[in-house]
């Protein structure tokens, strides 16, 4: 649904939260990296690539593994970016491998800019969720946070995303200080959202494509084993990264009260549910 035109352009809920997303994300990567004192000019490439293979391994993860021959018979609906359709695990590991080329021809610590990045992709997501549209199959019963349609409610799958991306979102803000070795954070967010998207596909109206799974399911099964991998065997084998325990030491920690915690989850989260339910429930109910 297009909500603004600029002459040839038109933008849709969906296109305006991603854009926000995006920018969002980098605005956050770049005032960490300035904190970090990383060269500008190095933090401003790796957001450029990361984005750019990013949103282009998205799509076309999803145009193979989703609708192949649709995309075939209409080629130049691949760059519709606004229409939605993209695969987000797809995106990453297309990204990875873009930035593990560039870095390793840049002699740079990869693991260094992408634990930047994993709290800021945790709160762009869910911020670009707010704009999806509602995938989730139809309740068993009429929950009242379901989206109705017509005399059915449906599960809304974007907004179980807005809430444990919001969770893991400040688990890896505030693991960001106690860090064991350069990488923990962006492996534990990819771990932490396939888990994600592994739960909330059982509540999407997709077909299974093998062992009962659906194919964004099995995606998330590969991105937690691989995290797996690399957090229990991978740094004790190879890892450009440091360990961090030496740069902690003697520091104190600090306290995280739980009440405070879950006040600051409240706070940010509240704003995004409000504004799903305002996009995605029917004019007459809101």
């Amino acid at each position: 649904m297009s909500v603004w035109q600029w002459g040839p352009l038109n933008f849709s809920i969906f296109s305006i939260t991603f854009y926000a997303a995006v920018l969002l994300g980098l605005l956050m990567v770049l005032i960490q990296g300035k904190r970090k004192l990383l060269p500008e000019q190095r933090l401003l490439d790796f957001i450029i690539i990361a984005i750019v293979g990013g949103i282009f391994g998205s799509r076309l993860s999803y145009v193979l593994l989703f609708n192949f021959s649709y995309y075939l018979e209409h080629p130049a609906l691949f760059f519709r970016l606004q229409d939605g359709g993209m695969c987000f695990l797809g995106g990453v590991f297309f990204s990875l491998l873009i930035l593990m080329i560039w870095g390793g021809r840049k002699g740079l610590i990869l693991e260094r800019y992408l634990d930047l990045a994993a709290p800021a992709l945790a709160l762009s997501l869910a911020l670009g969720h707010i704009g999806t549209a509602v995938a989730g199959r139809v309740m068993g019963k009429n929950y009242p946070w379901g989206i109705p349609v017509g005399e059915q409610y449906y599960h809304p799958d974007g907004l179980y995303m807005i809430v444990l991306l919001m969770a893991l979102f400040l688990i890896l803000r505030r693991r960001r200080e106690g860090a064991a070795y350069e990488g923990e954070l962006f492996v534990w967010f990819i771990a932490g959202y396939g888990m994600i998207n592994l739960v909330v596909e059982f509540f999407r109206d997709h077909a299974p494509v093998a062992l009962m799974l659906t194919a964004g399911q099995l995606a998330s099964l590969a991105a937690i084993v691989l995290s797996l991998f690399y957090i229990l065997a991978w740094p004790k084998i190879y890892t450009t990264s440091s360990y961090l325990g030496y740069a902690n030491f003697g520091k104190k920690k600090k306290k995280h009260l739980l009440w405070g915690q879950l006040f600051l989850y409240l706070l940010l989260t509240a704003p995004l549910v409000f504004l799903y339910y305002l996009i995605n429930l029917p004019i007459n109910i809101r």
